[in-house]
């Protein structure tokens, strides 16, 4: 049994790098082990993997798993893949959750899927951990409205804030006003 563990990388903010990352992870053949040397020491050429990748084992670590270096933007960026590049790029396979989304245990996160496209529209996280452009979940409301400024809306505490081409959606205790979760949602509701 060929046995092939991926290394996975600090994975740099931004959707279009997060992309070029995927399509040169698929195009390097995954599952390739051992050295990248042919038997008369040339360079071999990669050879595309036939079979998705998300049948392969899972790495032991991921990006998501070590809070370091995370941000917002990194969150952000994970709109729009589909169920198997969000298996890839979080290093585990998604467990089922309610209303049809995929939850990412060991890295925090659960996402929901758009019904037409596939691709994740809303991405959910409740980690304490992450540094959300300055504040993190735990902090007070009022640090986020500081941060993001006026809410889009607020109600029964769940505050929605515009930032950039996507919504966050702060949940929090409307009594102690301490932030609890996190939505980021490809559209406002």
């Amino acid at each position: 049994m060929k046995t092939a563990l991926k290394k996975k990388s600090y994975l740099v903010p931004g959707s279009i790098l997060l992309v070029l990352v995927l399509i040169l992870a698929g195009l390097s053949g995954c599952g390739s082990s051992g050295s990248s040397a042919g038997s008369n020491g040339t360079a071999a050429a990669p050879t595309p993997e036939l079979s998705p990748s998300v049948t392969e084992e899972p790495a032991p670590t991921s990006a998501v798993t070590d809070a370091e270096g995370e941000s917002l933007d990194y969150y952000v960026s994970l709109l729009g893949l589909g169920k198997g590049e969000l298996a890839d790029v979080l290093g585990e396979n998604p467990v089922a959750v309610d209303e049809g989304g995929a939850g990412f245990e060991k890295a925090g996160v659960r996402a929901w899927f758009d019904g037409t496209t596939g691709k994740a529209n809303q991405i959910f996280t409740d980690r304490k951990d992450i540094d959300l452009d300055g504040v993190k979940l735990g902090d007070s409301i009022d640090r986020f409205e500081e941060k993001f400024g006026d809410p889009v809306s607020d109600r029964n505490g769940d505050m929605h804030f515009k930032y950039g081409d996507v919504f966050l959606s702060v949940i929090y205790d409307e009594k102690t006003k301490e932030t609890v979760a996190l939505y980021i949602l490809q559209e406002d509701f």
